[in-house]
C-alpha cells in the first residue's frame, strides 16, 4: 500500500508548502500531491521539489501549459482531467511532454467531462453527474466585508463561513432549476486553496444528477423549496457528539491548536450541525451514520 496525501497550503508559498510536504512525509506519506494553478506556482516548484523527501504530484485543471511547465521543472507525476484541460491538441501536448520527460500521468475524470459521442457508443451506459453545493459559497471578499449577528454580537460573515447565510441561495436555486429543466450548464466548485468558488468548473449534463450538500433539505425560508426539484432525496444523520469530535480532529489536522480548534468548532460548525439535525425535512430515505463508519436505515 502506498500512502498519498495532498497539501492545503498555497503552492506559491514555497516555504510553507515544503514544510507541509515534510510533515506529511514524516507522518508516513509516500507521495504528496499539490495544486499548480498559475505561473507563480510553477516558479515555486523547483525549490519545493528540491527539498521534498518524497515524489510530488502536480494537480492541474484547465491549463495544459501548467502541466507542461510542471514536468519541465522536474515534477514526478501530473494529475489532469482530459475533459477540462483543453482540446485534443492540448491533451496530446501534455502526453508528448510526459513521454519526453518520462513522467507518469494520473487521469481524473467524471461523467460531466465525457463527450456525448463517446457515451453514445454504448447505450447500456447511463452517466451520473455528481455535484455539490460548496461552489455557491459567497466570495471571500464579500464575507469579509459583510456582518451578521451571532449570540448578540456583530461579527463578519467569514467567522461563520459554511453557515446557510454564507451561501448564495439565489444563484444556487437558479442553477438547480436549470439542471432540473435539462439544460447543459456550468457548475462551480469551491477551491480550498483560493478560498473562493471556481466558476463553471464542471459541465452538468445527462439524465441523472446527484447533488449533495448540508442544507438541501433545510426546512427554512428559501431553502425548503429546493427539495421540490428532486425526484428522490436521501438524508444522512449522525450523533452530535461524534460529529463534533470529527470536526475538531479535522481542524487540528489543518494546523490549529487543540483548544483553539474546539472553540472554533463550538462557535461555528456546531451551530450548523444543530441546524441540520433539528431543521431538516423528511427524505425518501433516511440513513444513520454509526461510530464504525457504516450506514443503516434510520429507525432500524
Amino acid at each position: 500500500v502506498t500512502v498519498q496525501s495532498m497539501t492545503n497550503t498555497d503552492t506559491r508559498d514555497a516555504a510553507a508548502t515544503l514544510s507541509q510536504v515534510r510533515a506529511l512525509a514524516q507522518a508516513g506519506c509516500d507521495i504528496v500531491r499539490l495544486s499548480v494553478y498559475d505561473e507563480q506556482c510553477l516558479e515555486a516548484l523547483p525549490a519545493i521539489i528540491e527539498g521534498s523527501p518524497v515524489p510530488l504530484v502536480a494537480d492541474i485543471h484547465y491549463r495544459a501549459d501548467l502541466a507542461v511547465g510542471a514536468m519541465e521543472r522536474g515534477i514526478a507525476k501530473v494529475r489532469i482531467n482530459p475533459g477540462n484541460i483543453g482540446s485534443v491538441r492540448e491533451v496530446r501536448r501534455v502526453a508528448d511532454c510526459a513521454k519526453m520527460h518520462h513522467v507518469p500521468i494520473r487521469i481524473g475524470v467524471n461523467s460531466g467531462s465525457v463527450e456525448k459521442e463517446i457515451l453514445a457508443q454504448d447505450t447500456d451506459i447511463t452517466p451520473i453527474t455528481v455535484i455539490g453545493m460548496d461552489g455557491f459559497h459567497r466570495r471571500q471578499e464579500d464575507l469579509l466585508s459583510h456582518t451578521t449577528i451571532r449570540d448578540g454580537e456583530e461579527i463578519p460573515l467569514v467567522r461563520i463561513k459554511g453557515a446557510p447565510v454564507t451561501f448564495d441561495l439565489v444563484r444556487l436555486t437558479e442553477r438547480i432549476r436549470r439542471v432540473r429543466a435539462g439544460e447543459e450548464c456550468g457548475w462551480p466548485e469551491y477551491s480550498r486553496l483560493l478560498h473562493n468558488p471556481v466558476e463553471d468548473a464542471l459541465i452538468v449534463k445527462g439524465n441523472i444528477v446527484l447533488l449533495e450538500g448540508n442544507y438541501l433539505l433545510l426546512d427554512r425560508e428559501g431553502w425548503r423549496e429546493l427539495a421540490d426539484f428532486a425526484d428522490y432525496t436521501i438524508r444522512i444523520t449522525a450523533d452530535e457528539a461524534m460529529l463534533k469530535e470529527r470536526l475538531v480532529e479535522r481542524k487540528i489536522k489543518s494546523g490549529t491548536e487543540d483548544e483553539a480548534a474546539r472553540r472554533f468548532v463550538e462557535f461555528s460548525d456546531m451551530a450548523n450541525v444543530r441546524e441540520c439535525l433539528e431543521y431538516t425535512k423528511e427524505a425518501n430515505l433516511c440513513l444513520a451514520l454509526g461510530q464504525d463508519g457504516g450506514y443503516r436505515v434510520a429507525g432500524r
